[in-house]
């Protein structure tokens, strides 16, 4: 599946991504990160990491 295909479900990120392992081929993520407690950020990267294909792109944007 696409990345941009994908519906848009709302979700808890403190929680596991509600999708299979290695199912997507690209995530991006904007003004996310800086607004979870660290252990919570590096649990969702672990599961973004997770969640992509090998070899997928994982984009990050935070402020500064």
């Amino acid at each position: 599946m696409r990345f941009w295909q994908a519906k848009h479900i709302g979700h808890d990120l403190r929680y596991p991504l509600p999708y299979g392992n290695a199912v997507f081929e690209g995530a991006f993520s904007e003004h996310t990160l800086e607004h979870l407690p660290s252990r919570y950020a590096i649990k969702l990267l672990a599961e973004v990491k997770r969640v992509l294909k090998p070899g997928s792109v994982f984009r990050i944007s935070v402020p500064n």
